[in-house]
């Protein structure tokens, strides 16, 4: 984690980034996605699906 000098609010980012590496470690890395990867454009749903890039 990049520390920052000027941030008040730096520990809510890191409180946040903790549960959600607590969720992904307990439900896969596809559990939390950001939208973009819902629309047709996206790629990470297609990509959780593979083993090491390659079809699974």
């Amino acid at each position: 984690m990049q520390l920052n000098l000027f941030e008040k609010q730096n520990w809510k980012k890191r409180k946040l980034a903790t549960a959600m590496d607590s969720i992904r470690n307990r439900y896969g890395s596809a559990a939390l996605l950001r939208a973009v990867s819902y629309t047709p454009a996206g790629t990470a749903v297609k990509r959780s699906k593979m083993v090491g890039g390659q079809k699974g």
